[in-house]
Protein backbone atom coordinates (compact mmCIF):
# COMPACT_ATOMS: atom_id res chain seq x y z
CA UNK A 1 0.00 0.00 0.00
CA UNK A 2 0.94 3.50 -0.92
CA UNK A 3 2.23 5.66 2.25
CA UNK A 4 -0.35 7.69 3.75
CA UNK A 5 -0.30 11.46 3.54
CA UNK A 6 -0.29 13.00 7.31
CA UNK A 7 -2.87 16.24 7.23
CA UNK A 8 -2.85 18.43 10.38
CA UNK A 9 -5.32 20.36 11.81
CA UNK A 10 -5.08 24.15 11.71
CA UNK A 11 -4.94 24.22 15.80
CA UNK A 12 -2.10 21.27 16.11
CA UNK A 13 -0.20 23.73 14.14
CA UNK A 14 -1.76 26.94 15.68
CA UNK A 15 -1.72 25.54 19.68
CA UNK A 16 -0.70 22.72 20.35
CA UNK A 17 3.49 22.63 18.72
CA UNK A 18 3.84 26.13 19.89
CA UNK A 19 3.50 24.43 23.33
CA UNK A 20 6.46 21.86 22.86
CA UNK A 21 10.09 21.90 22.53
CA UNK A 22 11.89 22.09 19.33
CA UNK A 23 13.12 18.42 20.24
CA UNK A 24 9.85 16.91 21.27
CA UNK A 25 8.56 18.73 18.17
CA UNK A 26 11.47 16.32 16.23
CA UNK A 27 10.66 13.49 18.09
CA UNK A 28 6.71 13.53 17.48
CA UNK A 29 7.01 14.38 13.86
CA UNK A 30 9.69 11.79 13.11
CA UNK A 31 7.55 9.05 14.40
CA UNK A 32 4.61 10.74 12.34
CA UNK A 33 6.66 9.96 9.57
CA UNK A 34 8.10 6.66 10.50
CA UNK A 35 4.71 4.76 12.02
CA UNK A 36 1.95 6.68 10.65
CA UNK A 37 2.49 6.96 7.66
CA UNK A 38 3.48 3.62 6.60
CA UNK A 39 0.70 1.84 9.34
CA UNK A 40 -1.44 3.84 11.12
CA UNK A 41 -4.21 1.34 12.22
CA UNK A 42 -1.44 -1.02 13.50
CA UNK A 43 0.31 1.69 15.75
CA UNK A 44 -2.46 3.86 17.04
CA UNK A 45 -4.81 2.49 19.97
CA UNK A 46 -8.45 2.95 19.17
CA UNK A 47 -10.30 5.01 21.60
CA UNK A 48 -13.54 4.39 22.83
CA UNK A 49 -16.86 6.07 23.99
CA UNK A 50 -17.06 9.59 22.77
CA UNK A 51 -13.77 9.25 20.82
CA UNK A 52 -14.83 6.25 18.60
CA UNK A 53 -13.12 5.89 15.36
CA UNK A 54 -10.20 8.22 16.59
CA UNK A 55 -6.62 6.30 17.66
CA UNK A 56 -4.35 7.22 19.57
CA UNK A 57 -0.30 7.53 19.61
CA UNK A 58 2.08 7.75 22.48
CA UNK A 59 5.62 9.47 22.13
CA UNK A 60 7.25 9.80 25.26
CA UNK A 61 5.16 11.58 27.32
CA UNK A 62 2.83 13.29 24.53
CA UNK A 63 -0.50 11.45 22.82
CA UNK A 64 -0.97 12.46 19.15
CA UNK A 65 -5.00 11.46 18.16
CA UNK A 66 -5.74 10.89 15.14
CA UNK A 67 -7.74 9.56 12.30
CA UNK A 68 -7.44 7.27 9.52
CA UNK A 69 -9.01 8.56 6.60
CA UNK A 70 -8.73 7.20 2.86
CA UNK A 71 -5.46 7.57 2.33
CA UNK A 72 -4.85 10.38 4.75
CA UNK A 73 -4.09 10.23 8.39
CA UNK A 74 -5.66 13.47 10.32
CA UNK A 75 -3.75 14.68 13.06
CA UNK A 76 -5.96 16.52 15.50
CA UNK A 77 -4.03 16.74 18.84
CA UNK A 78 -0.51 17.07 20.07
CA UNK A 79 -1.08 17.03 23.59
CA UNK A 80 1.04 15.92 26.74
CA UNK A 81 -0.46 13.21 28.71
CA UNK A 82 -1.22 15.16 31.56
CA UNK A 83 -3.98 17.01 29.18
CA UNK A 84 -5.48 14.48 28.73
CA UNK A 85 -8.83 14.07 25.82
CA UNK A 86 -10.25 17.39 26.82
CA UNK A 87 -11.67 19.36 23.60
CA UNK A 88 -10.31 16.81 21.02
CA UNK A 89 -13.44 15.47 20.35
CA UNK A 90 -14.68 18.90 18.98
CA UNK A 91 -11.30 19.22 16.52
CA UNK A 92 -13.17 16.08 14.20
CA UNK A 93 -16.13 17.56 13.69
Amino acid sequence: MPPYAIRYHRLVIERDLRAVDVSVWHMVRDTLREKLSSRPEQFGKPLRNTLRGLRVLRVGDWRIVFRIEVATVFVGSVRHRRDGYRGVEERFL
